[in-house]
């Protein structure tokens, strides 16, 4: 049996590192998925923050290699109900799917301008019934597809008019019961366009500017279990907030390193319970607000350390690693904790300095918590 004070004092303090995250996507069980896309990896996380697993490299497909699992620019990010996870496998110009723990399950797509083929992906979304859709940006369209990659559809052309795009980055889904509708940032044009599921075009609302419901390059776009629709509105270093509609309701966020502000946000996410999680690429960090843009925490500094290569895989309490609390404050002569109480992996464990770098250390790949379907 491992003591407390055992495990205490080989347990390091240890921030999850980024290099220029960019999507972000939450299962229904509230775990975070991040690709890190300078890092070629996806890390995921509870929905407090702590580390759980990781997985990716970088390669490229050039010369035919498979390079199943890895990537190269990694950008965007969807988990269906069923727990699988889609990529926007950005610079080998395909979407890889993966399992909820990161197993290679298939892949589709390559370079072109064909049906199923890509030019620089953005952006995955999936709906309630497991298709996906693409955000194609160097294709200025948008296509879907079946759960296993078979081409559906597709819609757009490059323009400014209703339905056209110019750099289509983000894409979302509504994914209530009777919607289903599909959610469009329309980045150089500076607006959100809204078009049924099988494509019909909808409405649109935005131009450029930083007036209520204006963007300055809107990169993405997130849709809750009411219907509101989140735009990461990208060079305004803030969030805003509509209605299914277009109305504007709220706005969050300006320029700087402090809590809620933001330098070049990139991707967004909304939990069940209606938090929101925010990407904040240059700033190499998440960051989760509530459903109104209340500041809740933030996790992540800049790097590539690998959190499994920095970590004994020493049990805890709660059967899962221990790592340095996420938006807590660390002091190497003081015990620490996590500042939510509802943080699985929380305790009083002394915060430890990793000062050996020559210590041998193991993988850690602490529980999932188990995916399950949406209510």
């Amino acid at each position: 049996m491992v003591s407390m004070s055992s495990i205490a004092s080989n347990v390091y303090a240890v921030e999850p590192q980024f290099n220029a995250p960019r999507g972000v996507a939450v299962d229904s069980s509230g775990n975070v998925f991040v690709v890190d896309s300078g890092n070629d990896r996806i890390q995921k996380f509870s929905n407090t923050g702590n580390f759980i697993r990781m997985w990716g490299s970088f390669c490229d497909v050039f010369g035919g290699k498979e390079c199943n699992g890895q990537f190269d620019q990694p950008r965007g990010i969807a988990v269906d109900s069923s727990g699988n996870v889609f990529v926007a496998d950005s610079g080998n110009n395909r979407i890889q799917k993966f399992s909820i723990t990161g197993s290679f399950i298939s892949k589709w797509g390559s370079s072109g301008s064909g049906n199923g083929q890509f030019s620089e992906p953005h952006q995955a979304a999936v709906d309630s019934s497991g298709n996906v859709f693409v955000a194609d940006d160097g294709n200025n369209r948008i296509q879907k597809f079946s759960n296993t990659g078979t081409f559906i559809s597709k819609w757009g052309t490059p323009g400014s008019g209703n339905g056209q795009f110019s750099d289509v980055f983000g894409v979302a889904v509504d994914r209530r019961s009777g919607q289903q509708n599909v959610f469009v940032a329309d980045f150089d044009n500076h607006n959100i366009q809204k078009f049924s599921n099988t494509g019909t075009f909808i409405r649109k609302w935005g131009s450029q500017g930083s007036a209520n419901g204006q963007f300055n390059h809107p990169n993405n776009v997130a849709v809750d279990s009411s219907g509101n629709v989140f735009v990461v509105d990208e060079n305004n270093h803030r969030i805003q907030k509509f209605t299914n509609t277009g109305g504007f309701i709220r706005k969050w966020g300006s320029e700087g390193t402090g809590n809620g502000q933001f330098n070049c946000p990139e991707g967004i996410a909304v939990d069940k319970s209606g938090n929101v999680f925010v990407s904040d690429f240059c700033n190499d960090r998440i960051q989760k607000f509530s459903n109104t843009g209340t500041f809740i925490r933030k996790w992540g500094t800049t790097g590539s350390m690998s959190l499994s290569s920095a970590s004994e895989n020493l049990p805890n309490p709660s059967g899962g690693v221990q790592l340095n609390p996420p938006g807590a404050a660390t002091n190497s002569s003081q015990n620490t904790g996590s500042i939510d109480t509802q943080d699985e992996y929380a305790s009083n464990f002394p915060s430890v300095s990793a000062t050996n770098p020559s210590q041998n250390t193991k993988s850690i790949d602490t529980q999932d918590e188990t995916a399950s379907e949406f209510p």
